[in-house]
C-alpha cells in the first residue's frame, strides 16, 4: 500500500534550504504553504488528497510550522518530483492570481 501513495509534506515545497527537506527548485519554493493549498493543487491535479495535520515531520520535529502532510494514491508511472513540482506551480500561481485580485 505504502509504494502506491505519494506524501507531501508542507516542508517539501517550502522556501527552506534543501537540506532541510525542500524537495523543489528555489524559484518554486513557496512561503510558508497550507495544508489546505498543497490539498487543493492535488485536487486539480486529479489526485483524492488526504490531510494529516498532525504529524511531524520527522528531522524537523520541534518546529511546528512545517507540521503536516498530504497523502493521496498516485499511479506507478507518475514521479514524486514530477507531481511535486506541479504542484508547487499551482500554488504559486494561485497566490499570484490572488494578490492581482
Amino acid at each position: 500500500m505504502r509504494r502506491n501513495r505519494l506524501i507531501v509534506w508542507r516542508v517539501n515545497l517550502a522556501a527552506i534550504p534543501r537540506r532541510r527537506g525542500r524537495a523543489v527548485p528555489k524559484n518554486l519554493a513557496i512561503k510558508d504553504p497550507s495544508l489546505e493549498e498543497i490539498a487543493n493543487a492535488m485536487r486539480r491535479l486529479g489526485l483524492e488528497p488526504e490531510t494529516h495535520p498532525e504529524k511531524r515531520y520527522p528531522s524537523l520535529w520541534f518546529d511546528e510550522s512545517v507540521n503536516g502532510y498530504v497523502s493521496a494514491v498516485k499511479s506507478e508511472d507518475v514521479k514524486r518530483r514530477r507531481i511535486l513540482i506541479e504542484i508547487a506551480r499551482i500554488i504559486k500561481t494561485s497566490r499570484e492570481a490572488e494578490a492581482r485580485s
